[in-house]
């Protein structure tokens, strides 16, 4: 195959040995020139690495090394430093096993075991395949050592987070995806601030799961999590679920009640839709703010505060500030912080690891008998723009699951609006095609950013001359 293979030149040795056992992995390919300068990469900078030519004898790699490991740690009577293969990293073009067929033997016998697959341009049909078998990644070639060396650092720190945090935290927050990862990263820095915060979002998105985020990975996490839609409070009601009323205050007050603000004492408070709010008591609300003290209606002593306050909308709050909806003061005191929940549509690489977590609920409620969806009914889905983004697309898995006449959803299975939307056999293929000159753009980008802008370095890593390196960066888009 002649893979062209791009390294850092100064690694930062040991970066991998943060743990007491070094992480290790196995490079997996039938080409030498590919898996051994790799292999060395990747043990410079800190990882105990092992190679194999293919599947077969990667599986004998791992069983051998197991053995070896453990026998060595109960002969010595100490745990070892170093650990059994945890990443793998294959090729899909193999002789004897391909890298996809690896990957569902490892799955069946080594689950903990992670794989990243490489993939060349002409070979997304085996990557989306990968994905939808289990692979946590995919790299591109040419080979470009430091994005792996990244997307395994990243794999770990995902990893390590999920298992040392409560699932309602970050880690209840499905997908890999650039924007995802952003806000994983954002939620974390923001949790143990306190501060006020406006979670921005179209329906379906996810904002009160980002706001549980923020809750749960916040000093707050063994306190309450109330959580309030706005816009289906009564308006005559508004202050007195809000801030509680002593027993008399009105017609039908036959006792005390706290309202929502002392019920998330030490706590978090998520304020839905508060861009529905009237203006009447928007003001109220700001004051309660500011004073951090309610007065429920009909008492006269006040009830001081400990909640930390988040809103969430679907309506941008700027632009109802500019149309008189929403007051601009209350707008500024809790727009500490802004966190954008995107939509569905713009991270579509989430979607396999989404209906793979759909499906497992499904399951684990012991509702449906269906393991997978089908390539065709993934690209389908894929391709949906989804408008009620994971909302919709949990409802649709339900329906075609309950629909599916076989262990699979295939794509008969879907909502027609879906399969001609994302789905008919012209869109599928307008979709692949879609998918390769994405890929393509990546592998340039990729390719010219490790050769610090040097187009001709970079044209000849990619084994195409420079003018034809330039007529692709314009047929693509690539300034």
């Amino acid at each position: 195959m002649n893979d062209r293979i791009t390294a850092n030149n100064s690694p930062t040795k040991n970066s991998a040995t943060k743990n007491s056992a070094t992480p290790t992995l196995l490079i997996v390919d039938d080409e030498r020139d590919l898996r051994e300068p790799l292999a060395k990469y990747l043990s410079s900078v800190g990882y105990r690495t092992l190679t194999a030519s293919d599947g077969v004898e990667a599986i004998d790699t791992i069983t051998k090394d197991s053995a070896s490991l453990k026998n060595n740690s109960s002969a010595k009577g100490v745990n070892s430093s170093k650990s059994p293969v945890s990443i793998v990293l294959t090729d899909v073009r193999m002789p004897r096993m391909s890298g996809i067929d690896l990957l569902k033997n490892l799955r069946k016998t080594h689950p903990e075991i992670s794989v990243f697959v490489f993939t060349a341009y002409g070979t997304v049909e085996m990557a989306v395949e990968a994905i939808r078998s289990g692979a946590v990644d995919y790299v591109l070639k040419p080979v470009i050592f430091e994005d792996i060396r990244n997307k395994i650092e990243s794999h770990i720190k995902r990893s390590q987070l999920e298992n040392s945090q409560s699932t309602d935290g970050v880690s209840a927050i499905i997908g890999a995806s650039p924007q995802i990862e952003s806000l994983k990263e954002l939620i974390l820095q923001v949790a143990g601030a306190g501060t006020m915060a406006v979670i921005q979002g179209e329906s379906g998105s996810g904002k009160e799961l980002i706001a549980r985020a923020l809750h749960f990975e916040s000093q707050r996490r063994d306190g309450p999590f109330i959580a309030v839609n706005c816009a289906a409070v009564p308006e005559q009601l508004l202050e007195s679920e809000f801030f509680g009323h002593v027993k008399g205050a009105f017609t039908g007050a036959i006792s005390d009640k706290k309202g929502f603000f002392e019920l998330a004492q030490d706590g978090t408070l998520l304020l839905d839709e508060i861009a529905d709010l009237p203006l009447a008591m928007q003001a109220k609300l700001l004051r309660a703010l500011e004073s951090r003290e309610v007065f429920p209606v009909g008492g006269g002593t006040p009830v001081l505060l400990n909640a930390r306050v988040i809103a969430a909308t679907g309506r941008p709050l700027e632009k109802a500030v500019e149309e008189g909806s929403f007051r601009s003061d209350l707008y500024y005191r809790i727009a500490v912080i802004e966190i954008d929940a995107p939509p569905l549509r713009d991270r579509r690489g989430d979607i396999p690891e989404l209906l793979a977590h759909f499906l497992d609920r499904l399951k684990e409620r012991g509702e449906t008998q269906v393991n997978d969806f089908s390539p065709e009914a993934v690209t389908a889905l894929s391709g949906y723009s989804w408008p009620g983004n994971v909302r919709e697309l949990r409802n649709i898995v339900e329906r075609s699951v309950i629909l599916s006449k076989s262990d699979r959803v295939e794509l008969s299975d879907l909502p027609e609006h879906v399969i001609e939307a994302g789905g008919g056999a012209e869109s599928v293929a307008g979709n692949l095609r879609d998918a390769r000159r994405t890929f393509e753009r990546d592998m340039i980008l990729k390719t010219i950013a490790s050769c610090d802008n040097d187009k001709k370095l970079a044209a000849n890593l990619l084994g195409i001359g420079l003018s034809s390196l330039y007529r692709k960066m314009e047929e693509l888009g690539i300034e």
